[in-house]
């Protein structure tokens, strides 16, 4: 997703760790880096290895949003918050030598101005189903759940003609939904799974 939101001409390549291995010898100028919290050990050794490298790394996501002190350690800048809203900034302070330590999400992203994800990126062959985010957020504060913590207690979607289109690219007619909770709202669940019937 982030892919989306690069200058057109910056070169992006996307290593999914769970179907291909890590290229440590990757001639990139900047390495980002996105963990949950049971991956955070794994994110951060790998972020090691390549500053050790003299490479340039950024760390986002729930854990470094969580934790932004303990993943700054591990790197050079850490985004906090939803990528999208902090990724150009950290492209643009990155290329003129001016990379900031933290740079914080002011806000969350209005879904309908989510691009869409360069699919073309992805392993060939390494998902069993693409995945479609169709909204982010919850309205429920479950003590056991990071999503209020780190999205508050917001839900937002993409409009549905939006998330169908998106759908009827898709190579198969088989995809999973990533949202934090579909139903979080009933009324647009049941726009969205009609117009999903044809």
């Amino acid at each position: 997703t982030l892919a989306a939101y690069c200058p057109p001409d910056a070169e992006v390549r996307n290593i999914d760790e769970s179907v291909e291995p890590v290229d440590f010898e990757a001639e990139a100028d900047l390495v980002g880096i996105t963990a949950m919290t049971c991956l955070a050990p794994v994110a951060y050794r790998i972020a090691d290895r390549y500053r050790q490298r003299g490479k340039t790394v950024v760390l986002g996501g729930i854990h470094p949003t969580l934790l932004p002190e303990e993943a700054a350690a591990h790197a050079d800048a850490v985004a906090v918050g939803e990528g999208e809203l902090v990724w150009p900034q950290i492209l643009e302070d990155f290329r003129r030598g001016r990379l900031e330590r933290i740079y914080k999400a002011n806000g969350f992203l209005e879904m309908e101005s989510l691009r869409p994800a360069r699919r073309d990126l992805l392993h060939p062959g390494g998902y069993l189903v693409p995945t479609v985010q169709s909204s982010r957020g919850c309205p429920y504060d479950c003590n056991f759940c990071s999503v209020t913590t780190t999205l508050g207690r917001t839900f937002r979607y993409r409009p549905v003609s939006a998330v169908v289109e998106e759908i009827r690219t898709l190579p198969t007619r088989y995809f999973f939904f990533v949202d934090d909770n579909i139903t979080g709202s009933r009324r647009r669940a049941r726009e969205l799974f009609r117009a999903l019937i044809p």
